[in-house]
């Protein structure tokens, strides 16, 4: 049983917002320390090291499951930090415990955050949030917390949690670029826009600010406007090599690949892997299907958790152009899994080509006549459901 040892709460780690407390004298204190000094030290594999050797030599303190999380959290580990966080969670009733109890449920509210378990996520921010001890990283666990909601599309709730945020400090642009965000996608544009303005008033140099506003214009069908906010952004001053992703997108949006291109190969060099995913769909449209299959493999590759299935879209074309079948099979099988309901159209649409350009048109039918009951208004597809019947009755 895990004892609770009462210490004074003194501070936060700004880097992983772990609450430090000045520990008594026991075994474990040497090696807690350490670990304390390389966690802020970015040093978190020497950190895991400390942090468990700590446990080892006096495993009744809850405080050391709760920094061992976050190391193991900031080298990758994610289940082992969640079953620490769960050594640190105790059922009873005083300041210390619930202090702990928050400190953990919020670990581990990370930990699946980072393991794309959203749900589970969010339910440990809400437990941490029931807690009414150490409320000074409330602000912390609601940024997560309607971080997780936005990637559910629980977009009400999410604006809910941004509310909160903001009823303490208007002055954090980010929060308003969240709120925009989950606005937008609850199709209320105008509020969104306000909130694009509002984030962009207090820190009129973020490219992203500026990128979701033209977003949310271009989808309320006011392209004249969205074209506007990107000649404003082009007009941001900063250095081309340090900006070159944000100015090669600004290019492209514009049509001017000619520009855009040589920038995304900048950032790519600087191992930005959006970048990569650019110049795949630039290559692709160029058809060099070969060169654009290798950028959005390794863009694919290098996501922890792909959110988007356009990623998958673009290289199951590049795929089917190159006939390489099965791995087109592949990745249509990884788009679905993603549950992507905002671009899953275009992948059953891919899925038909795919299947005409193997001559499976018994397949190629059945997937296009499922398609045409779900997406009637598509005139293009219901052409293609004609000729395949045709190819059909010809057999």
């Amino acid at each position: 049983m895990i004892k609770v040892i009462k210490k004074r709460f003194v501070c936060l780690l700004t880097t992983g917002i772990i609450a430090m407390a000045l520990t008594g004298c026991n075994d474990g204190d040497e090696k807690y320390d350490k670990g304390v000094k390389a966690f802020e030290a970015q040093n978190y594999e020497s950190a895991v090291i400390y942090f468990s050797e700590a446990i080892e030599e006096n495993p009744e303190v809850a405080d050391y499951y709760i920094y061992h999380g976050m190391a193991l959290i900031k080298t990758g580990n994610m289940e082992e930090a969640v079953l620490e966080f769960d050594k640190a969670i105790l059922d009873t009733d005083n300041q210390i415990v619930r202090r702990n109890n928050k400190k953990a449920y919020r670990g581990k509210g990370i930990a699946y955050f980072e393991m794309a378990d959203y749900e589970e996520s969010v339910e440990c921010f809400n437990k941490a949030l029931e807690i009414n001890e150490l409320n000074d990283i409330n602000k912390d666990i609601n940024y997560y917390k309607s971080n997780a909601q936005e990637a559910l599309k629980d977009y009400e709730g999410a604006v809910e949690t941004c509310d909160k945020l903001l009823e303490n400090d208007k002055s954090d642009a980010s929060v308003f670029f969240r709120r925009a965000k989950c606005l937008a996608g609850l199709g209320k544009f105008d509020e969104a826009v306000k909130d694009y303005d509002k984030a962009i008033e207090l820190d009129n140099t973020n490219y992203d600010y500026y990128f979701g506003k033209y977003d949310s214009l271009i989808e309320d069908g006011k392209e004249e406007e969205a074209n506007e906010v990107i000649k404003k952004a082009l007009t941001i001053k900063g250095s081309k090599k340090d900006n070159a992703f944000s100015l090669a997108k600004l290019y492209y949006l514009t049509g001017d690949f000619e520009s855009a291109k040589p920038l995304f190969e900048t950032a790519y060099e600087d191992d930005n892997m959006q970048a990569a995913y650019y110049l795949g769909v630039m290559y692709r449209k160029d058809k060099k299907n070969k060169e654009a299959a290798k950028y959005l493999k390794e863009y694919i590759d290098s996501e922890t958790v792909l959110r988007s299935a356009l990623p998958y879209s673009e290289l199951i074309l590049c795929d089917i152009y190159l006939k390489n079948f099965d791995e087109a099979k592949e990745m249509i099988e990884k788009a679905y899994k993603l549950k992507d309901a905002d671009n899953m159209q275009v992948i059953e649409y891919n899925e038909v080509v795919l299947y005409e350009k193997m001559l499976d048109f018994d397949t190629a039918y059945e997937k296009c006549k499922t398609y045409m009951e779900k997406y009637p208004d598509d005139k293009a597809m219901a052409k293609e459901l004609k000729f395949l019947a045709t190819r059909i009755s010809e057999k």
